[in-house]
């Protein structure tokens, strides 16, 4: 597999896969949809604030429901 890189560069091998902890707050809304934020469990307070991803609460799914 050859992955192209935004500075034109390719490689030939992936990244090995990285293992990390994520962490989620859920802010309930009296108006509008529930908000659902995960972030890493290891970052400092100042990362948290560039690493985290949100989204409406239904747009999550248990995974025991997919397997």
């Amino acid at each position: 597999m050859s992955t192209e890189h935004l500075d034109g560069a390719s490689t030939s091998a992936s990244p090995p896969p990285r293992e990390f902890e994520l962490r989620s707050v859920v802010v309930d809304y009296d108006v509008g949809a529930n908000r659902c934020t995960l972030y890493p469990a290891d970052v400092s307070e100042e990362e948290r604030l560039t690493h985290w991803l949100t989204a409406d609460e239904d747009a999550f799914a248990a995974l025991t429901e997919w397997r």
